[in-house]
């Protein structure tokens, strides 16, 4: 785990790792961390910081707390960019151990919160027009898996944070003298926020790009507002954006290159599910096994998380009277066009 160094000096950063297989630590009697988290964006002015995400795990927090340490300087916010455990996990940390306000936006609030209310299905489908069972079982994923889910987010992923604050679109956070610009980005999450700074074209944008996978929505994203977003980074001037799990990108042409290429992707998917679906009903693993086959990460390591992001897109085209489900004679759960659904034999 190394500490590197953000241009302009503007502090330095703990790069973050892509989901794979976790592994729970028990130091100190604690059952938090796996070899998943954020990158974790730590903005430094004198002696003062702040902090934009927190990552997961015990040895990510000793790191940055060393370096913190180390440095001398002492964080006055931490802001989380939306409400999955990778990014929120150490947060109560910070807040219990150093004092540190935590900072989030309202419509993540709830989950960072209270985060086993995803399981609750009336209030799930009361906020999110989904709940968690009933987008799995649009999966094909059976109630066993379902409740071994329930098992694994209990052991390893439930984080409640108290937050102190909310941020919103337009608020300004300040560390010293640096002026630091929220911006809501819904789409990964309801709540999903980027940080720019104007004054050196630094934009931090925790998972606001990863709607298409290998990134991770989970199934309640929403890909309409996800481009909307997508589009309003695009009209920044940056010429450093740091990503919630991947390398930054680094110059104005690529910066622009990067952003241009995600939502051009991310339309030829939409497309291509779109034209399926119209031909013939399909389930969730067949369309993400046609939209990654040439990603072997994503079908082997992160099927999961390439299923999920074509569920979400599935579902904003139900909203959008595009898409349908039906049940076959076989019981397995096909998705159609909105206009052409006839119920299906086994």
């Amino acid at each position: 785990m190394s500490i590197k160094r953000l241009p302009n000096d503007l502090g330095f950063y703990l790069p973050g790792t892509l989901p794979g297989s976790a592994q729970v630590s028990e130091e100190d009697g604690q059952e938090r961390g796996t070899d998943m988290s954020s990158a974790v964006y730590v903005l430094v002015q004198g002696r003062r910081c702040g902090i934009v995400d927190t990552g997961m795990g015990i040895g990510v927090f000793r790191t940055l707390t060393q370096a913190l340490h180390r440095l001398r300087v002492f964080p006055e916010w931490v802001l989380l960019t939306h409400d999955h455990y990778d990014h929120v996990a150490n947060a109560g940390w910070f807040r219990d151990e150093m004092g540190v306000p935590i900072h989030c936006h309202e419509g993540d609030l709830p989950l960072i919160e209270q985060p086993l209310r995803v399981f609750d299905e009336d209030y799930m489908l009361r906020t999110h027009g989904v709940s968690l069972r009933q987008s799995f079982l649009e999966m094909n994923r059976s109630e066993d898996y379902y409740q071994e889910y329930i098992d694994r987010v209990l052991r390893d992923r439930f984080y409640p944070v108290r937050i102190d604050a909310t941020s919103e679109d337009g608020d300004i956070l300040e560390v010293g003298d640096l002026e630091v610009e929220i911006l809501h980005t819904p789409g990964h999450s309801p709540g999903s926020l980027s940080v720019y700074i104007p004054r050196f074209g630094t934009l931090l944008a925790g998972d606001t790009p990863l709607w298409y996978g290998p990134g991770r929505p989970s199934p309640l994203g929403d890909f309409r507002a996800w481009v909307d977003s997508m589009e309003r980074l695009l009209l920044l001037d940056t010429e450093f954006i740091g990503w919630g799990h991947s390398a930054p990108t680094l110059g104005r042409s690529r910066c622009r290159r990067f952003m241009n290429n995600t939502l051009r992707r991310a339309r030829e998917i939409e497309d291509a599910i779109v034209e399926e679906i119209h031909h013939d009903p399909q389930t969730v693993d067949e369309l993400a096994e046609l939209i990654y086959g040439d990603n072997v990460r994503v079908l082997d390591e992160q099927r999961e998380i390439g299923e999920d992001s074509v569920h979400s897109l599935l579902g904003g085209l139900r909203r959008e009277g595009r898409a349908a489900t039906v049940v076959g004679g076989d019981g397995v759960i096909r998705w159609c066009s909105g206009d052409d659904c006839e119920p299906l034999e086994g």
